[in-house]
This record gives C-alpha cells, structure tokens and sequence, in this order.
C-alpha cells in the first residue's frame, strides 16, 4: 500500500545518516493501517470486558465544529461521568461513523460492570440520543474498534476551510484512561518497520562529522 502522506526527514544518530520516512496520518490509508497495528500490539495483554457504543445524530460532515463540540463536550463528560461512578475503570474508545455518516463511539472497558439504564439515561440528556449497546469484549475488539477510526471518511483538503482544518486536528479519533496501561517509550525499530527506509541523497553534503570515540586523556 502507498503513503499519500507527507515525508519527515529526522537524522539517525544510530547509522549517523539522515533517513525519509511517512509522516503518521490517519488521513493516509498505509499509515492508519499501521497505526492499527499499533494499538492492537499495545493491548494485546489488556482483557477488556465489555464494549459499549454511543450512538450519535452528528454527521461527519463539514462543517466540523458540530464534531469538536460534541468531543469536548457530551463524550467528555460521559468519560468523566464514568470515572466518578467507576473508581478503578480502564478503558480505550474510538470514534467511527455509520453507513449514514453518523458518528458514534466504541469504548472498551476493564473493571467496571456498565449500567445500561444509567448510561442510556446519562447520554441522551448530553446528546438526546438514547441509543446505546452493550456487548462482551472479545480478543479481537480492540483492532475492530481501532479500524473504526482508520475507516472514518476522507474528505478532500479542497472541501475543507481552514477552520475545518484545525476543527479536525484537535478531534482526536481515540483515546484511553491514564491507567489503561503504562506509557511505552517510542521504538526506533518500530518507527522504521512498516515504513520505506532509503537514504535521502540531497542531504548526504550536510551530515554532521561522526564525533570522536577516543578515550579522553587524563
């Protein structure tokens, strides 16, 4: 698959070279791909016990402010309504949308029992949507809900005002609980795994000189 995405040129210290790779979008279908990946080798360990879906009327559709507004507004307090009732709950959720565009969220979660009467209740009074589902997790909910966000429309850059633009930047597509699971360190194996490793020739004159490895005298 190609990347449609931009390039980030980053100097390696390790092979002391500069190296081209894609930079990570969801808007590029090979980089959201491996951003799938990602999450489901990051989660592999975590049992997830129930998946919930919050249906929504919002459309993904310019304009996108409707889209911000409900992320920081109902989802946000849904979350914090979540944590308040559920004192050690973990959870991992994605935004997606329907056949109709409608957007909706999955949401994973761990050591908590949900309360669908309450959850119903609790969403259509932020959203007025009382739709609401509740599952069992399986081992494999965590790349469905991850392919959820990387199968979300891509709108054309040409359809799109600068205030959609930065609408969508602070719209994240996922997001989890700080104790879901600890913070891993980027890879720099990782980074260059599922991307296209070259030499890029333009900057070869501009390499830094590899410092010195002698021992240092006394």
């Amino acid at each position: 698959m190609v990347h449609t995405c931009k390039r980030v040129v980053m100097f390696d210290n390790n092979d002391w070279c500069y190296r081209s790779f894609p930079e990570r979008s969801w808007r590029c279908r090979a980089c959201s791909r491996d951003i799938v990946k990602e999450y489901v080798r990051r989660f592999e360990e975590i049992d997830f016990q129930f998946m919930v879906t919050f249906m929504t009327q919002v459309p993904y559709a310019p304009p996108f402010f409707h889209l911000r507004n409900l992320k920081s507004g109902p989802w946000k307090l849904m979350l914090q309504a979540l944590r308040y009732k559920h004192d050690c709950i973990q959870y991992f959720w994605a935004m997606g949308a329907t056949t109709k565009e409608n957007v909706h969220f999955h949401l994973l979660i761990r050591f908590a029992r949900p309360e669908l009467g309450w959850i119903k209740r609790r969403w259509k009074k932020l959203t007025g949507s009382h739709i609401v589902h509740i599952s069992p997790a399986r081992r494999t909910s965590v790349g469905y809900v991850a392919n959820n966000a990387a199968r979300l429309p891509v709108i054309p850059r040409a359809r799109l005002s600068p205030m959609d633009l930065q609408d969508l930047r602070y719209t994240h597509r996922v997001g989890m609980s700080r104790n879901v699971v600890p913070p891993r360190a980027p890879s720099g194996r990782y980074r260059y795994e599922a991307t296209e490793k070259r030499w890029d020739k333009s900057l070869v004159g501009t390499i830094p000189p590899r410092p010195s490895t002698g021992s240092i005298q006394p």
